[in-house]
């Protein structure tokens, strides 16, 4: 069936096929090697929702590994979505659709993040910055160098995203600095972030969906949790009644068995 992907299935059945197969693993009926073995197959794919769904596995296997494994896998993203980008190429080109552009960006901002790439993110912190004084910059790769250059960024960078998040010329550019606040992966500036929110430094209806940005950040995401669940009641206050569930969606990102097991144990209080 592999050998036939490109030839004989659709793109809506190879999202199905990559869907399954991480299915299976959640499901346990599948060991996560064997998603890892199909989606490297999968390096010519050209359709960007069947990219979306192997990213969408590729972040969760990230979540379960460590230290060397960790390296090994990078290694592989890097390895299985370097030939996809090279072939779209950094800049935009003449007669390519949305879609293409859309994949550039998903491309970028995941060997900038999941694969950790250096070459990637140096190009995104440039392209970040040429947007910021004002150049033209296709719009998807816009906003991945944002959230490359928040991934790779420390005090410098952060007090920058500060300030654009309320300077930047358009709501959108302001959106994106804004959400990116939460993925830089220094512990001072999640907890920067996390006091801009609750001291009312984000407008309310953004406040549950930064705190969600912040309970998914791949190494912070605990330090966030301890600091929703300590202040839960001052935080839920001001928001809005249907926009509370956003931080339970977020906690669903924590894997840890003992911060899993907290998280439950929080919400079964009466």
């Amino acid at each position: 069936l592999l050998e036939r992907v490109a030839s004989d299935l659709s793109p809506g059945e190879r999202q199905s096929l990559v869907d399954d197969a991480w299915a299976a693993v959640v499901a346990g009926d599948a060991g996560v090697s064997s998603f890892l073995d199909m989606v490297a197959g999968f390096a010519g794919e050209t359709s960007p929702p069947v990219w979306q769904t192997i990213l969408a596995g590729l972040r969760w296997c990230d979540r379960f590994v460590q230290d060397v494994a960790r390296e090994r896998f990078r290694e592989s993203v890097r390895d299985l979505m370097r030939p996809a980008l090279q072939r779209l190429g950094w800049e935009g080109r003449e007669g390519e659709t949305d879609l293409d552009r859309e994949l550039r960006g998903d491309l970028i901002r995941a060997m900038g993040t999941l694969g950790d790439d250096r070459e990637t993110q140096a190009l995104a912190r440039e392209d970040e910055a040429r947007a910021r004084a004002g150049h033209s910059i296709d719009p998807a790769v816009a906003s991945a160098a944002i959230d490359v250059a928040a991934f790779t960024g420390g005090p410098w960078e952060y007090d920058i995203f500060v300030e654009r998040m309320d300077g930047a010329p358009t709501p959108h550019d302001q959106d994106r600095y804004r959400f990116a606040l939460p993925t830089f992966r220094d512990p001072d500036l999640m907890q920067r972030t996390l006091d801009l929110i609750a001291g009312g430094g984000v407008r309310t209806q953004d406040a549950p969906y930064l705190l969600q940005v912040c309970l998914m950040n791949r190494d912070l995401g605990e330090m966030a949790w301890q600091f929703v669940r300590s202040r839960w009641d001052e935080l839920i206050a001001p928001l809005p009644e249907g926009s509370v569930i956003a931080l339970a969606q977020g906690a669903r990102w924590l894997t840890a068995p003992e911060v899993v097991a907290d998280v439950q144990a929080f919400f079964d209080e009466p």
